[in-house]
């Protein structure tokens, strides 16, 4: 399975070990997490160090940066594959490739920047003119959208997915407290993110967000073999329904009524999620 996924992961340039203001060191089976530089700067950095930037200079440049984008999709996307063929026997090797799930999660503006010397960003032929100003590249006209801003969404679902198995089929312990710190975050994060179509933002969270979140929650319980870290998890949760979308609300409440009603299944009794309620009443006073 290691070689499988060095592999793969070989057509994606090295990211480094700084991502969206966490530092994280990999040893093996390890995996701690600690303040570090600013998520958009640090996703940028990384980004140049694969041959991508927020800007290129030539057509042959975006191409190679197009290229990039999909080898990190298709690579998620093998992730989540293995972890739903191995199930267990894939948990422990989500070690080695945790580091880019979450830069997938944290980052994906950054690594999924447009590019208008490939594509046109209204889907329109570009001006002519606009290839004749001094110290300006021209901009495509083959009138063709630009796909970078879906492969982004498509690579933080098939990323997020991905996690969904790593939580679905821990039965060693791997969610630590540690890891557990590093990922809630990013996670919730994403309910913030919201989509221009509504149908596809609420798709994002039933068949993605949702489950992940809850089974972060149910892993953790049974490896650390505590509650309290369910607190954070849920305080995080309904602080978004303070948000001013009316879509970000109504998703973090879906979320935590499935997270309540999750936990009360796990605990087999019935009234064991009042660990959450004091916060629930915290969050709407």
């Amino acid at each position: 399975v290691l070689q499988m996924l060095t592999t793969v992961s070989s057509v994606v340039p090295n990211v480094g070990s700084s991502y969206g203001g966490q530092l994280v060191q990999i040893h093996g089976a390890g995996f701690v997490a600690s303040s570090g530089a600013r998520a958009d700067d640090t996703a940028t950095a990384l980004a140049a160090k694969g041959g991508k930037g927020k800007t290129a200079a030539t057509a042959e440049d975006s191409e190679q940066q197009l290229h990039v984008m999909c080898r990190q999709v298709v690579l998620c996307r093998v992730i989540e594959a293995l972890g739903q063929r191995l199930k267990a026997i894939m948990v422990p090797y989500f070690s080695y490739v945790m580091q880019f799930l979450l830069l997938m999660l944290s980052s994906r503006r950054a690594l999924f920047h447009p590019l208008p010397l490939l594509f046109s960003a209204s889907g329109a032929a570009a001006p002519e003119k606009s290839g004749k100003k001094r110290g300006r590249p021209a901009e495509s006209d083959n009138g063709m959208p630009d796909p970078c801003k879906q492969l982004g969404e498509e690579g933080v679902e098939w990323a997020v997915a991905a996690l969904h198995t790593c939580f679905l089929y821990d039965t060693l312990g791997f969610v630590t407290k540690e890891r557990f710190e590093a990922v809630h975050t990013p996670l919730i994060n994403l309910i913030e993110d919201s989509h221009d179509d509504a149908e596809a933002f609420s798709k994002r969270v039933d068949a993605y967000l949702k489950p992940a979140i809850v089974q972060l929650a149910v892993a953790v319980q049974g490896s650390t073999g505590s509650t309290m870290l369910w607190k954070p998890l849920n305080h995080q949760l309904l602080m978004r329904t303070r948000h001013d979308s009316p879509m970000v609300r109504f998703a973090a409440l879906q979320i935590t009524k499935a997270l309540v009603e999750r936990l009360d299944l796990v605990e087999q009794r019935a009234g064991q999620h009042t660990i959450l309620m004091p916060e629930i009443g915290r969050a709407h006073v």
